[in-house]
């Protein structure tokens, strides 16, 4: 029985870290245990005091909400009161002279309430009167006008406060007529009280709402009385409305437009004096625009809103009971009312930061003492099982036989290597005696268990890196001078510069440096790495071997150029076709577009259903040759090949056209494939290579195309990430990039071909 397999009963080391573990970790469980109770404590108080918070607020804005309701009405109230009182009160008929109940109401009115701007009144014969609140220059007084028959003027009288005229002054009524105005037309066609749209007057930055109401004069014609309503003093009252610390109200009607709120004014000078242009801007009020949303879904309600990171209780409620298509809606930060959740919140979080302090000191104390009790205890078991590792170790290398057996693999030195460091990668390099190139006999993953060995780095490129080892003991990449040393290790691996944790340990003979250990990856037992010279050492045995073989071999001297073994070559592809109809020139044609089609295979229903879709495939094969003038086309068992135009020079057009027939190719198949009921099952690869081309065959009757471009395309096809795909080579991404669309799939290892860039062909420009 071998060493490694024998099992030592009184190995405690799990026992022993199980314990240390908990008495490490208990302390830490206490302190996580109380934090975690405390915690929850405090997160249900604060989930029942938010509840509970809310729901005042909730209460105090609907109360609020009540309170503007009432405001609104009585601000708008005296309008539709007003018009009621004068159906009775305005019936004399009206005509050339002043009529004197009009104006001495709407006097009245203007004197006593502050939001009536002005009043009307008109007939339906075109007779209209106007009354006013006078300009500045007339203090306190009023302003009267008259549409003069028959002139197209409007005449204006200005008395002061003590009913004294002060001035006439006439001037151009560009056409007005009353009968033809909106809140004239509204009054006539609906009976009691109608409101005209809200219009802005830009001269005297205002914004009025009219409401009107018909009459029937005692001489039996109609008329319509009607008063100006300002909404600016509206605005204003609800910007001085104290609704939390931060609240807000606004007034919209049914489309989203501002009737009043805060920045009415700046609304409508920016919608250009436009009420149609009025509308609230949902990226400049988020929480107004998804309230009016709610509304036009669900109706009146109060709903939490989000908004700019910010929480708000939001109320929306319709005013028609006052004016008809208008809302009212409020909104105020959660924040506002949550402010007492935030004050227990603080003295609870300092009462909880109080007992996990004293809890986290007590624990801490204990911690310390068994952190200083098990520090020595560790210290001792971990160099003991190290060293019984290190030992298992030795004794496995030193009972197998392929160590020194040039003949055989040695696995076990790399892997012995990985194990005895735990690192994740390591690989053995030799020095040949011949020419100082570097050989990698060994490359072992430890995540996979996967070796791999073949490996080269020239001479001039591995000088640098031996003569910088003969000085040292252990080499890595912490300073800039040992990174540019080691940069060709790195390529040779596969490796960027930004690779970390990566050390070279020097392979010695007597007669100088004969190969390197490479670990890449952290060495989670740095005590591993002092019995590494002892295995580098059995490594130096094996590669003196190895190099006496080769002195041998070589008769010793340095190896003929005719004994080094060549670089294995992928074999080409080879096409035949009929020479009478290829039509080709025998030759060498350095750049060909060559593309596979792979399909795998899948069971179909029947031999009919085979035929059929071969017959579907073949048919578009040919439209597309036809369409693309392909050189060839070839459909053989689950394998299509496309080739372009063989010339003496490569031809951009003709690659554009294999690529466009590959795209139309693969809609094809895809739309074929789903109607039998088949899975989209195919890939496809597309490269640019040199083809050889001749007639061969007893008479020259066939003709014969082969090259490493119709290799390449098979492995393209074949190795391609996704099914349905076009993988193209980097050499066919040069011609196609600036008139395809691509995404880069990265660089690979494909086989029989190495380390590979492809890019991924998705559709035309």
């Amino acid at each position: 029985m071998r060493r490694f397999e024998i099992v030592n009963p009184e190995d405690h080391s799990i026992d022993r870290r199980f314990r240390r573990g908990m008495a490490l970790a208990a302390p830490i469980i206490g302190i996580i245990a109380i934090v975690a109770v405390i915690s929850a404590v405090s997160v249900h108080s604060y989930h029942v005091t938010r509840a509970r918070v809310i729901g005042l607020t909730q209460t105090l804005l609907h109360e609020q909400q009540k309170l503007l309701t009432r405001e609104v009405s009585d601000y708008l109230g005296p309008a539709p009161q007003s018009a009621t009182i004068a159906q009775d009160l305005l019936t004399d008929p009206l005509s050339d002279a002043p009529p004197r109940t009009f104006l001495d109401y709407g006097r009245s009115l203007l004197n006593h309430l502050s939001q009536i701007d002005s009043m009307f009144i008109a007939d339906d014969r075109g007779t209209f009167w106007f009354i006013n609140r006078a300009p500045r220059a007339v203090s306190d007084g009023v302003e009267w006008v008259r549409l003069l028959p028959g002139k197209d003027v409007f005449r204006h009288w200005y008395y002061n406060q003590q009913g004294d005229l002060v001035r006439t002054e006439d001037k151009p009524a560009n056409g007005y007529d009353a009968r033809q105005r909106d809140w004239y037309l509204r009054a006539v066609r609906h009976p009691g009280i109608s409101w005209a749209e809200p219009y802005p007057s830009q001269s005297r930055h205002e914004i009025f709402s009219t409401a009107s109401s018909a009459l029937t004069l005692r001489n039996g014609h109609r008329a319509v009385f009607a008063i100006n309503l300002s909404l600016t003093h509206l605005s204003g009252f609800l910007e001085k409305m104290k609704i939390g610390q931060n609240g807000k109200a606004i007034i919209l009607d049914e489309k989203g437009r501002v009737v009043a709120g805060s920045d009415l004014l700046k609304i409508a000078a920016q919608a250009h004096w436009q009420f149609d242009k009025m509308a609230i801007d949902a990226k400049q009020t988020p929480v107004f625009s998804r309230a009016l949303s709610l509304y036009r879904i669900y109706g009146s309600g109060v709903k939490i809103i989000s908004g700019r990171k910010t929480r708000y209780v939001t109320i929306y409620s319709s005013l028609d009971a006052i004016r008809p298509g208008w809302l009212l809606i409020l909104h105020a930060p959660e924040s506002d009312y949550a402010r007492i959740i935030s004050v227990a919140g603080w003295q609870g979080f300092a009462f909880s930061l109080l007992i996990i302090a004293l809890a986290a000191g007590l624990a801490g104390l204990l911690f310390r003492e068994k952190r200083r009790t098990l520090r020595a205890t560790r210290q001792v078991d971990d160099l003991r099982d190290s060293q019984r590792v290190a030992e298992g170790l030795i004794g496995r290398l030193v009972e197998d036989d392929n160590i020194f057996d040039i003949a055989q693999q040695a696995p076990i030195l790399s892997e012995s290597v990985a194990e005895i460091t735990g690192t994740s990668r390591v690989a053995l390099w030799r020095v040949q005696e011949a020419d100082r190139r570097l050989i990698c006999e060994d490359a072992y993953e430890a995540a996979t268990g996967q070796h791999g060995a073949g490996r080269e780095i020239n001479p001039d490129e591995a000088q640098p890196l031996l003569e910088a080892l003969e000085r040292v003991s252990r080499l890595d990449n912490e300073t800039p001078d040992s990174a540019h040393v080691l940069r060709p290790l790195w390529r040779a691996e596969g490796l960027t510069g930004d690779v970390t944790d990566y050390a070279v340990y020097p392979i010695r003979r007597q007669n100088g440096l004969c190969g390197l250990t490479v670990l890449t990856g952290a060495v989670t037992q740095p005590d591993g790495t002092k019995f590494l010279p002892l295995i580098n050492d059995m490594i130096a045995l094996r590669y003196a071997a190895i190099a006496q073989d080769e002195r041998v071999t070589s008769g010793d001297g340095p190896p003929a150029e005719a004994d080094v073994a060549p670089r294995p070559v992928t074999a080409a592809k080879v096409v035949f076709l009929d020479a009478g109809e290829s039509g080709f020139q025998t030759g060498c044609f350095p750049a060909v577009p060559v593309a596979t089609i792979q399909f795998i295979h899948q069971d179909v229903p029947d031999v009919q259903a085979t035929v059929d879709l071969f017959q579907k495939l073949a048919t578009k094969l040919e439209e597309v040759a036809e369409t693309y003038a392909l050189s060839v086309v070839q459909l053989a068992g689950n394998r299509v090949l496309l080739v372009g135009k063989c010339g003496a020079a490569l031809d951009p057009d003709s690659v554009c056209d294999v690529a466009d027939a590959l795209l139309e190719l693969r809609e094809a198949a895809q739309r074929i494939l789903n109607a039998a009921d088949m899975v989209r099952n195919f890939n496809m690869g597309l490269d640019v290579g040199p083809v050889l081309g001749a007639h061969v065959g007893r008479d020259g009757a066939r003709y014969a195309l082969w090259g490493e471009a119709f290799a390449n395309a098979d492995r393209l096809a074949m190795s391609s990430a996704e099914t349905g795909s076009i993988q193209v080579s980097d050499a066919a991404w040069a011609v196609l990039k600036d008139r395809f669309l691509f995404r880069p799939r990265g660089a690979f290892f494909m086989p029989g071909r190495g380390l590979t860039v492809t890019h991924i062909l998705a559709a035309r420009r």
